[in-house]
């Protein structure tokens, strides 16, 4: 299976539909992921957790890759984790980038980047003018 093929396929079952227990199907059983609960990197038991989390939060997340790069045992996506806000209904949109290793079958390494920052404000956690009152030194509760 080509790489974009294995994460368009994780990404579809276990956090779109919601099959937690198939993770190991995608994930080897020593793999990590970094950048998805700092500072610690995230095992495949964490995914679950996290998956759970955000399926909590935003009802049938879907991930739409805008760009892929493919290098070798290395893929980076590009991609629009979207769906809409579980409390409120609202439309929810976060750009990330995930930069992965497979062994050809399962994920073997993972490294996350997404915006949390602006996650926080479309789910109420965080008022709207929280990043200019971060840039301007401010703290924000």
């Amino acid at each position: 299976m080509s790489a974009r093929a294995l994460v368009e396929e994780y990404w579809r079952v276990v956090w779109t539909e919601g099959d937690l227990d198939a993770i190991g199907r995608f994930f080897a059983p020593d793999a990590r992921a970094e950048g998805i609960l700092p500072p610690d990197p995230a095992t495949p038991e964490d995914l679950r957790v996290m998956a759970e989390t955000v399926r909590g939060l935003i009802r049938r997340p879907r991930f739409r890759i805008l760009r892929f790069i493919e290098d070798g045992e290395w893929a980076s996506a590009l991609c629009v984790v979207e769906g809409p806000a579980a409390a409120t209904g609202r439309p929810f949109a976060i750009q990330g980038q995930v930069i992965f290793r497979t062994d050809g079958r399962r994920i073997v390494e993972a490294h996350n980047t997404f915006d949390m920052l602006s996650a926080c404000i479309q789910l109420g956690a965080l008022s709207c003018d929280a990043v200019p009152a971060l840039l301007g030194g401010r703290k924000v509760a």
